[in-house]
C-alpha cells in the first residue's frame, strides 16, 4: 500500500433527504474502492422518519434529544449520522459535516451517485488545485458530460458542481464552507466564486469516475422551482453578476413565466 495513501484521511460528506437506499448503496461503494486510505463517513439526515439507520442494520441506536438544533444520531468506528428537528438546507447540513469530521480531505457527494472504476484516481490531483470535479456522466456510465461552449462566457470552466467535488479540509474551512443562505441551489456557483477571488482553480480530470444519476427526491416541483429561483435571485444579488442579469436570468425568467 502507497505510505502517502495510509497517512490520507478522507471524509465523505453526504446530505440525505428521502434517498435512503441510495445513501446505502453508495456507502457501500466507497467502503469496496477506497480501502487504501483512512475512511470516515458522515452523513447529515435531512429526511423525517427517516429508515436510514435500520437500512445501515445499524441496531441498539438510543433515543436523542435535539439540543441546539443538531444532534448524534449514531457514531460508531467510521460512520456518524447526524439528525435536527427540521431539515436545514443543504448548505447549512454540509457545513455541520464538516465541522464534525477530521479528514485530510473533503469528498462531498450526492446520493444519487454512481461510482464508477478507478474513483479513487482523482483524489490524487488534490495537491494541483484547490477543487477537483471528478469528470462525470448522466445517467449513462459511457457519455462524458461536457459543458456547452457558450458557458465559458459566465466563466463556467472555473465553477463545478456539489453533486461530488473533492476540496482539502483546511481550504473548506478557510473560505467559510458554503454560505449557509443557500438553503438548496447555487451553494456551489457561489463558492466556486470564492475561490476564483482567491485566485483558486478548478481541475477537470478526463476521464469520468462518477455518474451523477440525477433522480429526485418527492419535493414538490413547485417547491423546487421556488429554492431554486430563491437562490438565483440571491446569488446574483451577493456576487453583482452583471452578465447573468443581462443574458441569462431573463431566459429562466421567461421560462419560469412558461411554467
Amino acid at each position: 500500500m502507497d505510505t502517502l495513501k495510509q497517512k490520507t484521511k478522507i471524509s465523505i460528506l453526504i446530505v440525505n433527504f428521502k434517498q435512503s437506499k441510495q445513501v446505502v448503496n453508495l456507502i457501500s461503494k466507497l467502503k469496496r474502492d477506497l480501502t487504501d486510505y483512512i475512511l470516515e463517513i458522515n452523513i447529515y439526515d435531512n429526511t423525517p422518519n427517516s429508515l436510514l439507520l435500520t437500512l445501515l442494520h445499524l441496531k441498539n441506536v438510543k433515543p436523542i434529544k435535539f439540543v441546539h438544533q443538531s444532534a448524534v444520531l449514531y457514531k460508531k468506528d467510521n460512520i456518524g449520522i447526524y439528525k435536527c428537528g427540521t431539515n436545514i438546507g443543504y448548505s447549512s447540513a454540509i457545513n455541520y459535516l464538516a465541522s464534525k469530521s477530521a479528514g485530510d480531505l473533503f469528498i462531498i457527494l450526492n446520493p444519487d451517485i454512481k461510482i464508477l472504476k478507478n474513483f479513487s484516481k482523482p483524489i490524487s490531483f488534490y495537491k494541483k488545485a484547490a477543487i477537483t470535479q471528478p469528470a462525470f456522466s448522466l445517467g449513462e456510465a459511457d457519455k462524458l458530460y461536457t459543458v456547452p461552449f457558450f458557458t465559458h462566457l459566465f466563466n463556467a470552466k472555473k465553477r463545478f458542481s456539489s453533486y461530488g467535488f473533492i476540496v482539502p479540509r483546511n481550504l473548506f474551512n478557510s473560505v467559510g464552507g458554503f454560505d449557509n443562505r443557500f438553503f438548496l441551489y447555487f451553494e456551489d456557483d457561489d463558492f466556486a466564486y470564492t475561490l476564483i477571488r482567491f485566485g483558486l482553480k478548478t481541475k477537470y480530470p478526463k476521464n469520468p469516475y462518477i455518474a451523477h444519476l440525477k433522480t429526485y427526491t418527492n419535493i414538490s416541483f413547485i417547491k423546487r422551482k421556488s429554492y431554486y429561483y430563491d437562490s438565483l435571485n440571491f446569488f446574483l444579488y451577493k456576487n453583482k453578476r452583471l452578465s447573468y442579469y443581462l443574458f441569462y436570468f431573463p431566459i429562466l425568467f421567461l421560462k419560469l413565466l412558461r411554467g
